[in-house]
C-alpha cells in the first residue's frame, strides 16, 4: 500500500474521471515499482474522511516509577560516571536517546522503552564490576 493525497479531478469528455494524485518522496521508489509504466490496472479506496478538526493534544505522561527510577539514577554521581557523561542533564539525555522516548516519563507508557532501560541501562549498571 502506498499513501497518496489527491490533487485534482476531472471529468474528460468521454466522462472518464481523472484523478491526479501526489505521493510523498518517501513512497516514491515503491510507487514507480508499482505504476512505472502507463495502462497497469490499479484499486483507489479512501483510506479516511478528512479531519474536520485537529485532535486535543493529549496530557503529558506523568511519571510513574520508572520514570521516578530513571530520574533518580541520572542524579547519582556513580550513574553519570558510568555512562561517561559530563552530568545529571547528559544522562537524563542518554537515557531519553537509547530508550527512543522524548521524555522519561515515557519509560512507563512504553513497554519498549521499558526493556530496553532495563536490559541496555539499569541491569548492566547494577551488575557493574566497580561496586566495592
Amino acid at each position: 500500500m502506498i499513501e497518496a493525497s489527491t490533487v485534482s479531478v476531472k471529468t474528460m469528455a468521454d466522462d472518464t474521471l481523472r484523478l491526479t494524485i501526489d505521493i510523498e518522496p518517501r513512497h516514491a521508489q515503491a510507487a514507480f515499482q508499482m505504476f512505472g509504466a502507463r495502462g497497469l490496472p490499479c484499486v483507489v479506496a479512501r483510506l479516511q474522511d478528512a479531519p474536520q478538526e485537529q485532535e486535543p493534544e493529549r496530557p503529558k505522561a506523568k511519571g510513574g516509577p520508572l520514570a521516578r527510577l530513571a530520574g533518580t539514577l541520572c542524579n547519582n554521581p556513580q550513574f553519570i560516571e558510568w555512562l561517561g557523561v559530563a552530568d545529571e542533564a547528559a544522562a537524563a539525555d542518554f537515557v531519553r536517546a537509547e530508550c527512543g522516548i522524548a521524555s522519561r516519563a515515557e519509560l512507563d507508557d512504553s513497554p519498549t522503552a521499558a526493556r530496553i532501560f532495563h536490559d541496555t541501562i539499569r541491569r548492566p549498571f547494577l551488575n557493574r564490576g566497580d561496586v566495592g
